[in-house]
């Protein structure tokens, strides 16, 4: 009896994945194919909420408006669409891992990996599709090496214009003073490993 629950149990945890809940990670949470067509050329808030209406079948009740900001909520999704960079942030209830967007969309093209005072920060680009997934550990301490596991955690992802690989690093951090996240020369390839990244020690200041 104990050993059949002990194999139950074992058999229920293997089901789940990361987030917790008990179903496989759905790809088109981490990305959806039609986020990359985000009409970042409308300036007019109600022609934006149209589309946010149309794809993504949200009530024009369920858009909040702060200045350039349009905010809503797909199932454990939250969005914000901004003219301002222009960009699209969305961040997650139920968090899924570094795993899950390199199974759903391969191997990013480029990534940037820095320490920063408080955090290690870990961004995975895809140009072709205009979207970055960040990953973060935050520790005051300096570590001997990247604190970055398949299984850490993805903060937020930013869709951002299709554009040069510079733009659209000005894009997703516009309105920031720190360099090192708008330097395109301290991206680098994907390693094909995430233990062989290479952190880089962040530097502060205006472009």
């Amino acid at each position: 009896m104990f050993v059949n629950c002990l194999l139950f149990c074992a058999l229920v945890l293997a089901s789940c994945d990361q987030l917790g809940h008990g179903s496989r990670v759905e790809c088109a949470d981490v990305f959806n194919e039609f986020e990359s067509g985000f009409p970042f050329d409308i300036v007019s808030t109600s022609e934006r909420s149209q589309w946010i209406i149309k794809n993504y079948d949200v009530p024009a009740s369920a858009i909040r408006e702060s200045g350039p900001w349009l905010y809503w909520s797909e199932g454990a999704t939250d969005y914000s669409f901004t003219t301002d960079g222009p960009r699209v942030i969305k961040s997650w209830a139920r968090r899924f891992t570094v795993r899950d967007v390199l199974r759903c969309l391969g191997d990013p093209d480029v990534y940037q990996a820095f320490r920063e005072p408080d955090v290690y920060r870990l961004i995975l680009w895809y140009p072709k599709r205009a979207v970055s997934f960040e990953a973060a550990y935050f520790t005051n301490a300096t570590l001997s090496a990247s604190p970055f596991k398949l299984d850490s955690d993805i903060r937020t992802s930013t869709v951002v214009q299709p554009a040069d690989l510079a733009s659209m690093l000005d894009d997703a951090t516009p309105n920031i003073n720190w360099a090192h996240l708008r330097d395109v020369t301290l991206m680098r390839p994907w390693p094909g490993d995430i233990q062989k990244i290479a952190i880089i020690e962040a530097r502060f200041g205006n472009k």
